[in-house]
């Protein structure tokens, strides 16, 4: 089970949800479920050993960059593309050995561009991600070696626009859950403008610190509704769509 799905098992276990004669309002915060254009992307490199680090994790970005070394610092500051140089992925080695706490301190651009951090490293701490700042995650597909990093924008819509949401079959696997959602009228409206915006490009679907799905946008959405799928089980897609609105 998906590690944000899990938190919200937790979550309606201690809500009680479950009695069909309980009403309940939902259980997640608006912001577990956030919606948000990728503004660029990059290829995550094969996980190697890291470089040891000395001293104290840090605790400023300023720390972050004497940690690593003023050859890997001055690197990744002028990062704004992929890294394809060996010789540049050697320099730049000593970032996988930060922690995630530390990586979280870094820039955007240099989180998603520097080789050496890997996924682990960009889930921050917290259940969710800030809404309102950049993030960096990876959209890891069917399987980690697929794994891609993302740079997301600040969310541009959440889990408070959602009027509702149902739990159906997967159109290709039936055996698969999808969560079909649609939109409150101003959440209709933003996901108008977020895929009109982001036509031929893509937006993600994030729950907690995990992007569920991020499809490329064909057209803009205009009816306010969209299927969310992130290779849940049924019991799963039920789950969410409990944990997003009011059940009885």
């Amino acid at each position: 089970m998906r590690r944000g799905l899990v938190a919200i098992g937790l979550v309606l276990t201690a809500a009680g949800c479950g009695s069909p004669a309980e009403v309940t309002p939902p259980t997640l915060e608006p912001e577990w479920l956030q919606f948000r254009a990728v503004t660029a992307t990059a290829p995550v490199a094969p996980v190697d050993e890291p470089v040891e680090l000395t001293g104290d994790p840090a605790t400023d970005v300023e720390g972050v960059w004497r940690r690593v070394g003023e050859e890997a610092a001055a690197l990744a500051r002028g990062l704004d593309a992929p890294v394809h140089d060996a010789a540049d992925t050697e320099v730049l080695a000593p970032f996988g050995a930060l922690t995630a706490e530390e990586v979280a301190l870094l820039p955007a651009e240099v989180r998603l561009y520097t080789p050496s951090i890997h996924c682990e490293q960009l889930v921050p701490g917290g259940d969710f991600l800030d809404p309102a700042t950049d993030s960096v995650l990876c959209d890891t597909g069917a399987t980690a070696e697929a794994a891609t990093k993302l740079w997301l924008a600040p969310a541009a819509l959440d889990g408070g626009d959602v009027a509702e949401a149902e739990a159906v079959s997967g159109p290709s696997d039936p055996g698969s859950g999808v969560v079909r959602i649609r939109f409150s009228e101003a959440g209709t409206d933003a996901w108008a403008e977020l895929t009109g915006a982001q036509m031929g490009e893509r937006v993600a679907i994030v729950l907690g610190t995990e992007v569920l799905s991020a499809p490329t946008v064909q057209q803009a959405i205009t009816e306010g509704t969209t299927d969310i799928t992130g290779g849940f089980t049924p019991a799963e897609a039920e789950e969410l769509v409990r944990a997003l609105t009011v059940t009885e």
